[in-house]
Formats: C-alpha cells, sequence, structure tokens
C-alpha cells in the first residue's frame, strides 16, 4: 500500500506485477484506490463465509492441484539436479579411469567435491519437499473432513 503523493488521506494498493515488464504476461494495472476496492471485496468475502462448505471446497481444490503440482514440479527440478551433479562426478572418474585426466588431480578433486555438495544438498531438498507433499495431502485429508464434518451438524 501506499499513500497518494498529492493527497496523503488516500492509500492505493500497488501490484508488483506491473513493475515486473519482463514477464510475458504482465499486470497492466498500476494502482487502486482502497476506498473503492475495499468494500465490494469484503462483501464478496462475507458471501463466501456464509456458505462454508463451497469456501473449503475451494479450499481442497487449491491444495489439490495448486501446491501438489509445485511441489511435484520442484521435485523433479532437484531430481535433475541430481543426476546432473553425479553425472559430472561420473565423466570425471571415468576420464581418469580411461587414462583421459582433463584436470589436474586436484582440480579433479575440487570439482567432485562440488559436485558431492550439490548432490547433498539436493538430496536435503528433496527430502524437504517429500515431507512438504506429505503435509499436503494430509491437510487435503484433514480439510476433506472438516468439510463433511459441516454437513454432519
Amino acid at each position: 500500500m501506499r499513500k497518494g503523493p498529492k493527497c496523503p488521506n488516500l492509500v492505493y494498493y500497488l501490484c508488483p506485477g506491473y513493475y515486473m515488464r519482463w514477464k510475458a504476461q504482465h499486470c497492466n494495472m498500476r494502482w487502486v484506490r482502497t476506498d473503492l476496492l475495499d468494500q465490494p471485496v469484503w462483501r464478496r468475502v462475507k458471501k463466501a463465509l456464509s456458505h462454508p462448505d463451497l469456501v473449503l471446497k475451494q479450499m481442497s481444490r487449491f491444495n489439490k492441484q495448486g501446491q501438489v503440482s509445485e511441489v511435484k514440479c520442484n521435485l523433479g527440478l532437484v531430481d535433475y539436479q541430481i543426476v546432473q551433479a553425479e553425472s559430472g562426478i561420473a565423466k570425471i572418474q571415468q576420464a581418469y579411469e580411461n587414462g583421459r585426466p582433463p584436470y589436474t588431480a586436484e582440480e579433479a578433486t575440487r570439482r567432485m567435491a562440488e559436485y558431492r555438495d550439490r548432490v547433498l544438498k539436493a538430496t536435503r531438498r528433496k527430502e524437504e519437499l517429500e515431507t512438504s507433499l506429505q503435509r499436503i495431502t494430509k491437510d487435503t485429508q484433514s480439510l476433506e473432513q472438516t468439510r463433511e464434518g459441516f454437513f454432519v451438524l
């Protein structure tokens, strides 16, 4: 939020997407006055909250589609990073075994240590993402149970 430069009583919401012109789909709306936006938005929030089953259904759908797909995408990226680092280690080892080392022993040792560090970091990140995916699945199931509880009452 930002106060108007000429009239400090006016407060505006700023869209950060407006300033991201390098993106293919960026926002064209720069500023919106809060007094014009707040009331209609809060009316819709109030209306939505009067239908908790609808809110819980949307939340469940968001969890299933948005978060799960994002975590799975990140898992794929981490797997790729692990494969790339392991491939780098294998190439260095193979070159030494074939008697055609591309680097000095010190340089090869340093590079392999860097690759191993990448594998370790990516493996830790993968574990975090898998834990996150389990939590999201558990939260989604809990949300479904809560939703079913509303219909019982």
